[in-house]
């Protein structure tokens, strides 16, 4: 069995070495971020270099070498070209490569433990691979399927399309409705048979999968964009309207007078891309990281995601950093924005801290005029300062395993292969009531947020019955909003942006079928 294993770990040195050949590592952009787009139930989140585990939420980016772990919950990631990543209970998942090479998407998964499900509709310059002890699973093109890893070996099962297994035993096509096992005891002893019955986590994947397919298909049709995580929430949480020169906006529902754009989260400091929002609000990735904000007098705050070239890179936050007094605030961007100019949502208010650590954020109003006889001091700043703390931020609390005590081993942080393991687990049973958890402000708990999370898993129609282009309806009437001619949105706050690759996969058109 020693001998099995050994040569197996070689085996998988070459199944790597094979995915990442197209280039060499200097050739390679790690600058990509993909979305913990649901947790539901206990979810921990371990950052790269990072050895203590934190409460995960719903909204945080994660980036290569980032690792999640579920105890008692579930959580669901979203990758810019459609692809998905659904954990169940008492796994853990590392994104062990998230890079850019040559216009395509290059994505390990390391599954160190547990179950798992994805979906994936790739390029020809994607690779996709899921890798555990005892066998990788490579995407070739467009597929469902579910990988699991524990001490009895591994298996992936097949729902939609094909994929490529590779172990011990040797590369094996896997296809719609079969299921690979590959055995811990014999490392060359696998086997091929009919799916089982599906479960409780598979009904979930299925239910979420098909909200993110026509809820994407729909939001799409209004905008431009080589992205698309994040996208099917803005059909379940608000509603498309036109806006006249500045074309398709969206506005969330359950908008309340005094609610502001940046004022639902809190600011977490990544070392690689500064000062990023975390959003409370299910919807809050897309227009928060993506775009610009306008005031209507008629409808209030809406989200115009812009022309060509709008979408096409993430940004920390899409806000311009300001100081009033000795306050530092934040104002969102706007389409009327202009170089060398203040920013031009000013008139509707400065978002700052709140005086005490864990109220919602302030906005303050600042009298138009004054700003213009410059008898308010207001700075535009490239970034806050280093000593910014967000006020709004929840409490961090370190937690030594994301399991509770139901017999696990507690993790360890393996320094040879950079990764978090941990031994065998008891099985869990399932949670038929979980649901996407967002905890809005304080300020905010009555303010109705429109369908709630649950919504995303009453949506119909699943993929692969032909759906993928616009599925939207007109839009509302044409809002007036005050501005001069539109500009393109100021990239400001002084961090990296993560740029898509150019001719990737997953168009703006139908990233899901």
């Amino acid at each position: 069995m020693t001998r099995y294993r050994a040569c197996f770990v070689i085996f998988i040195l070459g199944i790597t070495l094979c995915i990442t050949s197209p280039a060499s590592a200097n050739d390679y952009s790690y600058a990509r971020v993909v979305r913990l787009s649901v947790v539901a139930g206990s979810v921990s989140i371990a950052h790269t270099g990072d050895q203590v585990w934190q409460p995960a939420l719903a909204n945080m980016p994660l980036q290569e070498g980032d690792t999640i772990a579920s105890g008692a919950g579930r959580a669901e990631v979203e990758f810019e070209n459609g692809a998905v990543a659904f954990l169940a209970e008492n796994s853990i998942l590392q994104f062990t490569q998230l890079a850019l090479s040559a216009g395509g998407r290059l994505t390990q998964i390391t599954l160190t433990q547990g179950t798992a499900s994805f979906y994936g509709d790739l390029s020809s310059a994607d690779a996709f691979a899921v890798l555990t002890s005892s066998l990788s699973v490579t995407l070739t093109g467009h597929a469902e399927f579910r990988v699991d890893s524990n001490a009895n070996g591994g298996a992936v099962e097949v729902f939609q399309g094909n994929v490529e297994a590779n172990s011990a035993a040797g590369v094996t096509q896997v296809r719609k409705g079969e299921t690979l096992s590959v055995s811990a005891e014999d490392a060359e002893d696998s086997s091929t048979a009919q799916n089982r019955k599906a479960d409780d986590f598979d009904r979930w994947v299925g239910q979420e999968d098909q909200a993110i397919a026509v809820g994407a298909a729909d939001s799409l049709g209004y905008m431009n964009s080589a992205y698309a995580y994040g996208a099917s929430d803005l059909y379940a949480y608000g509603s498309w309207m036109d806006c006249s020169s500045l074309g398709p906006c969206w506005q969330p529902y359950g908008m309340t007078a005094g609610w502001s754009p940046y004022m639902d989260g809190f600011w977490s400091p990544y070392a690689s891309m500064g000062m990023t929002w975390i959003s409370y609000e299910p919807w809050g990735w897309m227009p928060y990281h993506f775009g610009a904000w306008a005031a209507s007098p008629d409808f209030g705050w809406v989200w115009v995601p812009g022309g060509m070239g709008a979408m096409d890179m993430w940004q920390p936050a899409m806000v311009s950093w300001v100081t009033v007094g000795n306050q530092v605030g934040w104002v969102p961007l706007s389409p009327f924005d202009k170089p060398g100019s203040l920013p031009y949502n000013l008139r509707n208010g400065v978002l700052v801290n709140p005086s005490s650590a864990g109220s919602p954020v302030v906005v303050e109003r600042l009298n138009g005029a004054s700003l213009g006889n410059g008898q308010t001091h207001v700075a535009q700043i490239g970034h806050p300062p280093s000593n910014f703390v967000s006020s709004s931020a929840p409490r961090s609390v370190a937690i030594t395993s994301p399991f509770s005590a139901q017999g696990n081993r507690g993790l360890v942080f393996d320094h040879t292969s950079h990764s978090f393991v941990n031994g065998t687990s008891a099985s869990m049973s399932r949670d038929n009531g979980m649901h996407s958890m967002s905890r809005p402000s304080s300020a905010f708990v009555n303010r109705p947020m429109g369908p709630p999370p649950g919504a995303r898993q009453s949506v119909p129609s699943p993929r692969g019955t032909g759906g993928g282009g616009n599925a939207g309806g007109g839009m509302a009437g044409s809002p007036s909003v005050s501005g001069g001619s539109s500009a393109g949105p100021v990239h400001s706050g002084g961090s990296s942006p993560a740029a898509a690759p150019s001719g990737g996969g997953g168009s703006g058109a139908s990233p899901h079928h």
